[in-house]
C-alpha cells in the first residue's frame, strides 16, 4: 500500500503499476503515473469543487469529481482490466483527499484573512518527487 501525497493511503496503486507493466511494457521503457488534484472554494457554474485526475504517460486514465462523487476510468485497457473493488476503493480515497483538500483551503483563508472570493489549491502527485502549488484569485 502506498501513501499519497497528503498522506491518503493508495491501497490500488500497486494494482494500477502492475497493470501499466503487463498492458503498457512497462519492462522496455520507464512511464509516469501521476495524479493531480485540484480544490475551489469558490467556484463558477459547471466547475466543481474538487477535482482528481490521473493520468499515464501524460494521458488521462481516471477522474473524479466533487458533483458525481465517482472515480471512473477514462480509457478502456483500465476499465477492463479492474473491477468494482478497485473503484471503490479509489472512490474513497478521492472523498478523503477532497476532505483534507477543503480543510487546506480554509487554513488559507483564515492565514491570508481571505473571506471571499475564489481561491484554488492544486497539488500533484508523482512517483519521484511532489509538488504544490497554490493559487488565489481576486
Amino acid at each position: 500500500m502506498g501513501l499519497g501525497w497528503v498522506g491518503v493511503p493508495f491501497p490500488g496503486l500497486g494494482l494500477l503499476l502492475l497493470l501499466l507493466g503487463v498492458l503498457v511494457g512497462a519492462a522496455s521503457e520507464p512511464h509516469s503515473l501521476r495524479y493531480f488534484y485540484t480544490a475551489v472554494s469558490d467556484p463558477g457554474p459547471g466547475v466543481p469543487h474538487f477535482v482528481t485526475v490521473g493520468y499515464v504517460d501524460g494521458h488521462l486514465i481516471d477522474h473524479y469529481d466533487s458533483e458525481t462523487q465517482r472515480t471512473e476510468p477514462r480509457v478502456d485497457w483500465i476499465a477492463a482490466n479492474t473491477d468494482q473493488q478497485y473503484w471503490d476503493s479509489e472512490t474513497e480515497i478521492s472523498q478523503r483527499s477532497e476532505q483534507v483538500f477543503r480543510g487546506h483551503l480554509e487554513t488559507l483563508r483564515e492565514r491570508y484573512n481571505q473571506s471571499r472570493g475564489p481561491h484554488t489549491k492544486t497539488g500533484g502527485i508523482v512517483p519521484t518527487s511532489l509538488q504544490l502549488l497554490v493559487t488565489s484569485q481576486h
